[in-house]
């Protein structure tokens, strides 16, 4: 995690300490930010998530939450999930529990239906099988399949940062912007296919 936020340092050199989070690079014109890595958690509230999804949380997941309690990367293109969202900032982490009951993934694929979602990029779910294989599945919305596999967060994190790094300028605006999304804070997010 620490060699990501170096990578974003390197580029924009803008981040600001907040109570709950940190946060880099605010965008011309609107309150959103370009990204946020919320501060760690203590590690009572993984029994909120164990309880709700009955679900131990992996290691490689403990681990980065040990770092940071979830990030939203590139105005929300890129997306790790908290393992609670009980802070009081208005920034905050998008809960795992939460999108794990909403999700359309499960109702739309059964098949993968013994996957827990910690993540995103655009239409794509970053998933652990339940029962922890030591790999990390990123499923398709649209190609309803197993587009990649990843064997860490880290793994994970390095090979979606370098793609979309160069999509943004050196003040945080995405240089393509989503044509259909145009004069919206979503026109700066990234929904690109693999």
């Amino acid at each position: 995690m620490k060699e990501i936020i170096e990578t974003l340092e390197k580029k924009w050199n803008k981040f600001n300490n907040r109570e709950t989070c940190l946060v880099q690079c605010c965008l011309d014109g609107y309150d959103d930010y370009l990204n946020v890595v919320f501060k760690p958690i203590a590690s009572k509230n993984y029994k909120y998530v164990y309880d709700l999804l009955d679900w131990n949380i992996p290691d490689d997941l403990k681990s980065f939450y040990k770092e940071c309690n979830g990030l939203s990367l590139f105005s929300e293109s890129l997306l790790i999930y908290g393992a609670t969202n009980d802070n009081n900032d208005i920034y905050n982490t998008t809960d795992i529990v939460h999108e794990n009951a909403i999700s359309k993934l499960k109702k739309s694929m059964p098949k993968y239906s013994d996957m827990i979602i910690f993540g995103s990029y655009g239409y794509y779910y970053f998933c652990y099988k339940k029962d922890y294989d030591k790999k990390i599945y990123v499923i398709g919305s649209v190609e309803k399949d197993v587009v990649h596999t990843f064997k860490s967060i880290d793994e994970l994190l390095k090979y979606y940062v370098t793609k979309l790094l160069n999509e943004y300028d050196s003040n945080g605006i995405k240089k393509h912007k989503n044509v259909e999304m145009l004069d919206t804070p979503m026109e700066n997010t990234s929904y690109e296919y693999i």
